[in-house]
């Protein structure tokens, strides 16, 4: 019976170490724009379950964590049911927030928006973005 017991023990400490890692790496991985919106100055409850349209961001914050956070929820309006007037207006937006935002992590999350665009007018926008990199 004592060798049940020791079996039992040391399964028990077997699935609360491979808990203790599950929840640490989900901790790890992923997490980190949640980390900084909660450890935000500015930080609102709402914001964890209700995300701002990510063009009134761009339109009328300075911030530039909330800027690049916008930058980055930008979606291809055409892939996603958009038209093409949107198209081009959140293409002209990410244009310029990759070649003349003053704030690096700004103009990286519009080349990363970019990147995920399939349409050929990203190419120009990334290209234009390279050659104007050295106009901080």
């Amino acid at each position: 019976m004592a060798h049940t017991r020791t079996g039992r023990t040391a399964r028990g400490a077997w699935a609360r170490l491979l808990a203790g890692v599950a929840f640490t790496s989900l901790g790890l991985c992923g997490c980190s724009d949640f980390w900084e919106t909660i450890t935000s100055h500015d930080f609102e409850f709402k914001a964890l379950y209700e995300k701002p349209n990510p063009l009134v961001v761009l339109r009328d914050s300075t911030d530039g964590d909330k800027r690049a956070r916008a930058l980055r929820a930008l979606k291809e309006p055409l892939r996603n049911g958009g038209t093409e007037q949107d198209q081009q207006a959140v293409l002209d937006i990410l244009t310029a927030a990759a070649t003349k935002e003053p704030q690096p992590l700004c103009r990286l999350a519009a080349i990363e928006a970019l990147g995920h665009f399939q349409d050929p007018r990203a190419v120009e926008a990334l290209k234009s973005a390279f050659f104007n990199a050295g106009t901080f």
